[in-house]
């Protein structure tokens, strides 16, 4: 169970990575509760697995996007002693790393690493759901929110999934609002005791595109973006992406939509400063 928990951290520490925006080294730590040590660690063995960490000038990472086509299969078992053979007489060698991450890509080890990480999200999933059937309060233990760059445990009442099963649509009892919470985000669920308390609050309303149900002042948001901004933007929010069209003359893209909320796109902003107008 120990080294299974392992390979766990791993493929969560990747997923936290790939997804935007970078992440600190305190918030990872934070997030697969370990030391800051351990997650250096963890940053020398995916470099080793031939993964191009990126770090931000606020000293903030992530992995850059694998421009990589898959393509035939090693076995587990060709992957390991491969992989001994590299590293041992390819050390220090320019193709080394890159034969790493063929490597890594190509084989068995990354589909059993990829179904272990899915099942611990189906897991959440299920749990989720129970919660929904029995009509009781939930723990979202250490959630992960892009928005404030905050972990802490949410205490929710399930109302239902989106159509994807990406995010778990629930009433949050400390904000008293109704929230988009995205499944991946969510370390684990803690079934509690407790009935619902705020049946009557449960009020399914269209959500605009940062998850936000209506409310009584309306936002009308028309910016301009940079490439980069366009990319990170569209991945952390995919609900935007059918207001974001490109300006061939400003060589920019632009998003021109209502909200109910603009607190999200103010940190996005913030944390892109230059690169949106």
């Amino acid at each position: 169970m120990y080294n299974q928990h392992k390979i766990l951290r791993v493929f969560q520490l990747i997923n936290l990575l790939k997804s935007k925006p970078s992440k600190s080294i305190r918030t990872l730590a934070k997030t697969l509760e370990i030391d800051s040590r351990s997650v250096y660690r963890y940053f020398d063995l995916l470099r080793e697995l031939g993964f191009q960490l990126d770090k931000d000038n606020f000293n903030r990472f992530c992995i850059l996007a694998d421009e990589m086509e898959d393509g035939f299969m090693f076995t587990a078992e060709e992957s390991v002693w491969l992989k001994e053979l590299i590293s041992t007489l390819g050390n220090g060698h320019p193709l080394r790393d890159g034969l790493l991450k063929k490597l890594y890509v190509n084989s068995e080890i990354k589909i059993q690493g990829q179904q272990l990480f899915k099942a611990h999200l189906s897991k959440l999933v299920e749990q989720a759901n129970q919660a929904i059937q029995s009509k009781q309060q939930i723990l979202l233990k250490k959630y992960y929110s892009a928005n404030s760059q905050n972990i802490e445990d949410r205490l929710v009442e399930p109302i239902h999934f989106t159509d994807n099963y990406q995010h778990l649509v629930a009433y949050e009892v400390a904000s008293e609002t109704i929230k988009h919470f995205h499944i991946e985000r969510i370390t684990d669920i803690v079934l509690l005791e407790k009935s619902f308390q705020y049946a009557d609050q449960h009020r399914i309303s269209e959500t605009d595109v940062f998850g936000f149900g209506k409310s009584d002042q309306l936002h009308q948001i028309d910016l301009h973006l940079s490439l980069r901004a366009f990319v990170f933007l569209k991945e952390e929010y995919p609900l935007t992406i059918p207001f974001l069209k490109y300006n061939k003359k400003r060589d920019q893209y632009r998003l021109k939509v209502t909200v109910n909320n603009r607190a999200p796109l103010d940190r996005f902003v913030k944390g892109l400063e230059g690169e949106v107008n």
